[in-house]
């Protein structure tokens, strides 16, 4: 037999109400045991998703940070795209403007050169 499971006659110099005294002080004492380890379990499965929560937040946070510098990147970026196309524009429609200047001159040329040789 176990030594834990035997017969209230193998403890000869005590009676049956001590041994079954210390059998319920026993299993008490392995309830309270057994409940401490489950508290100090539960505390530290507490403190974990804390401090995962915190964690978690903390990256959030970095990640959002992350997006904003990135997006401010990417705006100047297509600021400056604009601004330079704007310009290009600008140079288009300068050059465009002066060669319908040069068109109107030469068309009043050959209107003129043109009377000259009816002449």
């Amino acid at each position: 037999m176990h030594s834990s499971c035997r017969p209230v006659a193998s403890y000869p110099d005590k009676t049956g109400e001590q041994v079954e005294k210390e059998l319920h002080d026993g299993l008490e004492d392995g309830k309270e045991r057994f409940k401490d380890l489950n508290d100090r379990f539960a505390k530290y499965i507490n403190n974990t998703i804390l401090s995962l929560m915190r964690k978690n937040k903390d990256l959030l946070s970095e990640l959002k940070l992350a997006e904003k510098e990135e997006n401010c990147r990417v705006e100047a970026i297509f600021a400056k795209a604009r601004c330079d196309l704007k310009l290009r524009l600008e140079e288009q429609q300068k050059e465009l403007n002066c060669l319908k200047a040069d068109k109107e001159k030469y068309k009043k040329r050959s209107v003129t050169w043109g009377e000259n040789q009816a002449q």
